[in-house]
């Protein structure tokens, strides 16, 4: 679900989902965390650091796990997009890289499915990155299994869509040898699962895998579909604990919204005995995510579990993509100020208008005043 070229589809998918958003309760209304830039690195160098796993969000991870997502859009220059960003300055170099492609389902018009894992060795940090949709096949293709194909039981419960855990088995059957490799050798590196759109569906998928396995992976996603069922959900939810898992959201981006929980005048409900059903956690960013205007973002804990309505699942958040979709559109295409699938392309991941120092200043120096 990457650049979008499908208005008459994407339109009819978000009029049915409006209507599942007519029906408001109110709620507590979570707090807004505002950013402190002051903040320390989270990591000294050469040292991992536990404090990463703890369940305060972590804009800083949160902005290297986008830059990552980007990257993975950079076919076979992974390691140059990540030098461009202006990231290994702090981070240091990046290392061991292994991007694999493998064809999509229907690989005539469904293009590829990819991702990459890396190593960041000043910080001990092992990382995995899912690639998102990066052609309209593929997209007509995704949307089409999503709507028509039965959900697949999941290995740790419940069940999954059944084209994200396609992908995710593809994908991750050529990188796991990889990421095996380098765990071997480094077993004390903090492990750090992500990926954008289709990406994060994939990277849930992974991260839950290695939770299973007792690996502690922390995983962030931006714009993720709904992955699985609420059985799915709670497992998920469950092997993830301890403030392992974000889902970053973007304002009003309509991707998090699919496929829909049940019929479309009926709202996501955890004990829904059927149906898509987010897992946890939401970070929202209910004014967008302007590196020149930080405005802050709320950790999502509301009713119902994971699919707060205080956050996206807002109708004030969504109703105002049935007049403004192509800004909707746009809030699911740009994270943090990056043009996650098209950073490489049209600028080889290299910030614009500000200085590195200054983006690394308003963005990764960010921390959350109060757990």
């Amino acid at each position: 679900m990457a650049p979008l070229r499908l208005p008459g589809l994407i339109t009819a998918l978000l009029l049915l989902l409006n209507c599942s958003l007519l029906v408001h309760q109110a709620g507590s209304v979570d707090p807004l965390y505002m950013y402190d830039l002051t903040a320390s690195s989270f990591v000294k160098d050469g040292q991992a650091d536990d404090s990463w796993q703890a369940s305060r969000f972590s804009p800083q991870l949160s902005y290297l796990s986008l830059v990552a997502s980007a990257a993975a859009y950079a076919s076979g220059a992974v390691g140059s997009c990540y030098q461009n960003s202006g990231l290994a300055g702090t981070y240091g170099p990046m290392r061991n890289v292994r991007q694999v492609s493998v064809p999509a389902y229907w690989k005539t018009i469904g293009g590829t499915w990819s991702g990459f894992v890396a190593r960041l060795p000043r910080k001990r940090i092992t990382m995995i990155v899912f690639r998102g949709t990066n052609q309209d096949g593929q997209l007509i293709v995704e949307l089409l299994s999503v709507l028509k194909t039965p959900p697949v039981p999941s290995p740790v419960g419940g069940r999954v869509q059944a084209y994200f855990s396609m992908a995710q088995r593809a994908v991750w059957s050529k990188l796991e040898p990889a990421f095996a490799q380098i765990r071997s050798a480094n077993p004390g590196d903090a492990i750090l699962v992500t990926g954008h759109s289709l990406g994060g569906a994939m990277a849930a998928l992974t991260a839950v895998q290695l939770a299973a396995k007792r690996l502690r992976p922390q995983m962030f996603t931006f714009g993720e579909p709904r992955v699985g069922d609420a059985t799915f959900s709670a497992a998920f939810d469950k092997l993830m604990a301890g403030g392992s898992s974000w889902r970053v959201v973007n304002g009003r981006d309509p991707v998090v919204h699919l496929p829909l929980c049940r019929g479309p005048l009926e709202r996501c409900q955890p004990d829904q005995k059927s149906g898509p059903y987010h897992h946890g956690t939401e970070v929202f960013y209910p004014s967008g995510m302007r590196p020149n205007s930080p405005s802050g973002f709320r950790i999502c804990q509301g009713k119902p579990k994971n699919e707060d309505r205080n956050c996206a699942d807002s109708p004030k958040v969504f109703l105002p993509c049935l007049t403004k979709m192509a800004s909707c559109i746009g809030s699911h295409l740009n994270y943090y100020g990056i043009k996650v699938s098209k950073w490489w392309s049209s600028s080889q991941c290299k910030p614009k208008k500000e200085s590195d120092e200054k983006i690394m200043g308003r963005l990764l120096m960010e921390s959350v005043i109060n757990s």
